[in-house]
């Protein structure tokens, strides 16, 4: 493995140096030797300044980050190359090469660039994000990619305008490299006056180039459904080995599969049929060291009889480069096969030569996975509800697997039963010799081969060599030599083990699988794809097209318990279905049901990742577009011919006869930055012709005859870059995305663009933020007043970012407030309702029938009632004020304050009475008042309050009999000064100064639950025998 990552990391840094010096021979054909000069000193300092960064992210220098920065080479160059473009140009229009004019032309495409390299990282920086096991694959190609964009941007506006001054052109030169470029910009403004004034102004041709874009569109897309081209994970590597796994029926000699995995090895060292084999190691009844792929495919625990592996070298073959000999140019001529065409020939030969003996066994070809190893590329795992049923199922699944045409090397973990020797102990034998049952167990292990001695540690090796040590094999294989195993006793002797019990032939006990705690059979596959005997070799290898094969052939089976497994847990949505088995184990527990993982796990996860990531890179790319216009149209324009690059990209890998890998969408969400940023530079220079007064039409033309030439470098450059990797097995596919993609895209979006700019109008066009208003014209330059210094982009991106963030903060504390305006709504209504319907209730209780025969019980009196007196055995001390004193004595006052306020009742003269029934419950009595409250006197009218009857102290309680006055009563509330605490007594809640209409029943309820509250404090006092309670005193 170290020879072969170093001989790939050699090979890419060459692929390295021969991208910078195709770049660098591009930029010398189109702009000369000093502007290749340039930008060749740019590469190199982006590139170690990436590689520093790789250091401090904690990425080494491996396949994947080479790949990152080869394929950025033909992005990174792109800001230089306008840069010093545009310097050239301005200096050519000023006539003379002045620093003043070359930093108002890094001005004047600044923000454009910006925005265009922002784009590249806004499309990189998602795939990042990938999570499962491809995530560690992904990541240095965003991070390293976007730190590369990012320090070739700091080196366009710093290194570049420096190195244009150092190595600065004369006039003269300049103004040859103009006539050239004169010649042809009119060549090119020809092409475009004669495609693009049709499309516009003939309303067919436009409507039909746009039909035959969409047309186009679904036809490359449609490839994808008619498999003409092929979907995968990633392809097959280069690899210099590859095993061969032999697994005969369980319950095999040793001597059986050693001989037929002889035969096997026989064959495949054949010189004429495999000349590539240069060797070989069989292993059997052990396992091989285990590699990569055997970390996950459990190949270390491959130590059964019946069990036998064949590990194969190839040969490497390097031509070199001296083209001059002979034997360099054989090397070339000759037909190399890859490890994958080798092992498909090993696979057909190795099938029939088990056909020829007849024999049981089944054998695997396996390859070294190009990316994160899987059980095995096709993985059905079986539920049930029980183990017959779901053995049961499993069994038909393997068959179903086997009838698949693309299907190879079929297996399944459920080991066939078989018959094992076991040694039965006589216990009562043992006992009595002294000797254990794990005495006998460790000498029978011993010489077995299963028991270790030790280890021997050799040097830095990490994994120690055991001592092991087991009878010979003539010895072992016979039950009755085994019988004379010497057998040691606690008293020093030796008993043969034949007296110590016997062997027994006995059933192998299953085993079982369980994976989160569910049951779980396993049945496996090799994806390799349906055999082309003329092209020999396969297609459709991908494991969606077994997995949906198999589908196919088990869409008739139902299994035992009545689940039809294809039908089971799928959801129909009329143009689209989709099942959980493709992303998740049966959530049906007690029923049959099947998942499908190994590969398909892998490339489901990785490419829902990755349809995230474009999605999101489309979202960013269209907010920084909005950022740098002020309009919503415009770039939506400018975002078009993304999707127009799969024209170029879908082809492209049809016209090569290559798979759409996980390396192909990272080209295409790569392509999608790098193509927009093209749209801009048109956009852009058409927006600055309209505001100068030229017609759109001619604004448009303009902008292609100006800005095709560098547009062209950038896609050039490009593909200069990506042409490195595009023989590389594995980032082939993103090489074709690339290369593909960015031509035929460049090509359309110089007719799109155009066409889309006219479509939507100056107004549109020219619009800032989200009204429209029409482009004004410069004025003259006497009269151009001093143009308004712009606000940076970095500034407006701060303030875009800090107004979404306040925007965010605003709408959440509005649904704050909409939450609280309803719930205080709510609240409101529901006090009105139950206000409305206790006032409905109380008015039918006063109109009851009952209540009005009580009312007309008692006739009417015509002298006035007398004013309830207060006693001093029932009413708490306290001091009347003096406005109390002088009350006339027709309206006696009556004082029953409490601990804190003084209640006053004032009894109109000549009110009717009425009795209420002495059945009615007399309220519950108040909480007793605190230890720390003083009694206070009552002092009542002297007049009035004679004539009353002293209530008694037993009727206090149930107030049997009171008289009740007429709602003309009026009680007034007074504060008097407390010596109580504010929580003592229910009743100190009443306002300071209030006037009520108040019922006669709440009269009555305070006079009782005071005198109630008298009596308590009499009972603490030992005061109640006292007759007539205590006399008020003055105070």
């Amino acid at each position: 493995y170290g020879q072969t990552a170093n001989d790939k990391v050699n090979n890419l840094i060459k692929k390295l140096f021969i991208a910078t010096g195709a770049v660098t021979i591009l930029i010398f054909f189109f702009l000369g030797w000093r502007p290749s000069l340039v930008v060749t000193l740019v590469i190199p300092v982006v590139i170690l300044i990436t590689v520093f960064s790789a250091w401090i992210l904690g990425y080494t220098i491996d396949r994947v980050s080479l790949f990152a920065l080869i394929f950025s080479i033909g992005i990174l160059v792109d800001d230089a190359i306008v840069v010093i473009e545009n310097i050239y140009r301005r200096w050519l229009y000023q006539g003379e090469t002045d620093t003043y004019t070359a930093i108002d032309a890094v001005r004047e495409v600044g923000n454009p660039t910006i925005l265009a390299t922002f784009t590249v990282v806004a499309a990189l920086l998602p795939m990042g994000f990938v999570s499962g096991m491809m995530g560690p694959y992904m990541a240095p190609i965003s991070a390293l990619g976007s730190v590369a964009m990012l320090f070739s941007l700091f080196a366009a506006f710093v290194f570049t305008p420096w190195f244009a001054m150092l190595f600065k052109p004369s006039i003269e030169a300049l103004q040859k490299a103009e006539h050239r470029e004169h010649k042809t910009n009119q060549r090119l403004e020809w092409v475009f006056r004669k495609i693009l004034p049709p499309l516009f102004t003939n309303r067919i041709l436009g409507l039909g180039f746009l039909l035959a874009l969409i047309f186009s569109f679904f036809a490359a897309c449609s490839m994808f459904y008619f498999q003409t081209v092929e979907v995968k994970m990633l392809p097959l590597d280069k690899k210099p080995e590859f095993n061969v796994f032999i697994d005969m029926p369980e319950g095999t000699a040793l001597p059986v599969t050693a001989n037929l995995a002889y035969q096997v090895a026989e064959r495949l060292r054949a010189p004429e049929k495999f000349p590539e084999v240069i060797a070989l190691q069989t292993y059997v009844g052990t396992s091989q060291p285990f590699d990569f792929n055997g970390m996950v495919r459990h190949y270390y625990l491959r130590k059964q009889p019946w069990q036998a592996d064949i590990h194969l070298q190839l040969e490497k073959k390097k031509c070199g480069l001296s083209l001059w000999e002979q034997e360099t140019r054989d090397c070339y001529s000759e037909p190399h096969r890859s490890s994958h065409e080798i092992a498909v020939a090993a696979r057909q030969e190795l099938k029939a030569l088990l056909k020829e003996l007849n024999s049981p066994a089944k054998i695997a070809v396996v390859e070294m996975p190009p990316g994160p190893p899987v059980l095995q590329s096709i993985v059905a795992e079986i539920y049930g509800p029980d183990d017959e049923t779901r053995r049961e199922v499993a069994t038909k699944m393997t068959a179903i697997f086997e009838q698949a045409s693309i299907l190879d090397d079929v297996d399944n973990y459920m080991p066939e039963p078989h018959q094992i020797w076991r040694f039965e102990v006589n216990t009562e034998k043992a006992v009595r010799r002294g000797i254990s049952v794990d005495t006998i167990n460790q000498n029978l292990k011993m010489a077995l081969g299963g028991f270790k001695l030790g280890d021997i540690k050799q040097d830095n090796v990490l994994e120690p060599t055991y001592i092991v040590i087991q009878v010979p094999l003539t010895e072992r294989s016979q039950l009755s030599r085994l019988y004379d195993l010497p057998i040691p006793t606690q008293t020093g002797e030796i008993v043969p083990l034949a007296e110590l019990g016997k062997f027994v032939e006995a059933k192998q006990d299953p085993i079982y699988y369980q994976k989160d705690l569910r049951p779980v059979e396993y049945v496996v596959g090799e994806s390799v794809g349906v055999y082309d005997e003329q092209q020999q070799d396969y297609r459709l290898s991908a494991p969606i097209y077994g997995m949906l094969e198999i589908e196919s052939l088990l869409k008739d089976y139902e299994t035992p318990d009545g689940i039809n497994l294809v039908d089971k847990g799928c959801i129909d949505l009329y143009f689209i279905g989709f099942c959980e088995r493709y992303i998740s184990p049966p959530s049906a527990l007690g029923e049959s049901g099947f998942e499908w993982t190994g590969e398909w796990t892998v490339t489901y996860e990785t490419f829902r990742d990755m349809g995230l990531a474009f999605a999101a890179a489309m979202v960013l790319i269209y907010i920084l577009v909005v950022w740098l216009f002020g309009n919503f149209i415009v770039p939506a324009i400018i975002m078009v011919p993304i999707p127009l690059t799969l024209l170029g990209i879908i082809p492209g890998h049809w016209w090569l006869d290559a798979e759409f890998t996980a390396t192909s969408m990272i080209g295409w969400i790569a392509l999608a930055g790098i193509i927009v940023r093209n749209s801009i530079l048109l956009v852009d220079y058409a927006i600055q012709e309209i505001e100068q007064g030229t017609s759109i039409q001619d604004a448009v033309i303009l902008a292609c005859k100006t800005r095709t030439r560098p547009i062209l470098i950038t896609a050039f450059a490009l593909v200069a870059g990506s042409f490195v990797i595009l023989f590389d097995p594995i980032f082939q596919g993103m090489a074709i995305s690339l290369l593909f993609g960015v031509m035929v895209s460049t090509l359309l979006t110089l007719i799109v663009i155009p066409l889309g700019c006219i479509s939507i109008g100056p107004k549109a066009l020219c619009a800032s933020g989200t009204g429209y208003s029409e482009c004004s014209v410069a004025p003259s330059e006497e009269e151009a007043p001093p143009p308004m210094p712009g606000i940076p982009l970095w500034l407006r991106l701060w303030m875009a970012i800090i107004g979404l963030i306040l925007g965010v903060v605003k709408v959440i504390m509005g649904i704050i407030g909409a939450v609280k305006m309803v719930f205080y709504l709510i609240r409101a209504v529901f006090i009105l309702i139950f206000s409305a319907f206790g006032n409905f209730g109380r008015k039918i209780s006063s109109e009851m029938p009952g209540n009005a025969r009580k009312a007309t019980s008692s006739p009417p009196s015509s002298s006035p009632p007398p004013a309830p007196a207060v006693s001093s055995a029932t009413t708490p001390e306290t001091t009347a004020p003096p406005s109390q004193e002088r009350a006339p004595a027709e309206a006696p006052v009556v004082t029953t304050p409490s601990a804190e306020k003084g209640v006053e009742t004032r009894k109109a003269p000549e009110a009717p009475r009425t009795e209420t029934a002495a059945s009615e419950p007399a309220p519950q009595p108040s909480a007793p008042p605190s230890a720390e409250a003083k009694p206070v006197e009552a002092q009542a009218v002297p007049e009035r309050a004679a004539r009353t009857p002293e209530p008694s102290m037993a009727a206090a309680p149930t107030a049997p009999r009171v008289e009740e006055s007429e709602p003309s009563e009026i009680i007034t509330t007074e504060a008097v000064p407390s010596t109580e605490p504010a929580d003592s007594d229910p009743t100190q809640a009443t306002p300071k100064t209030s006037r009520k209409k108040m019922t006669s029943r709440r009269g009555i309820q305070l006079k009782t639950d005071l005198v109630t509250q008298y009596q308590q404090e009499r009972g603490d006092d030992d005061e109640a025998d006292k007759p007539n309670g205590d006399k008020p005193t003055d105070k």
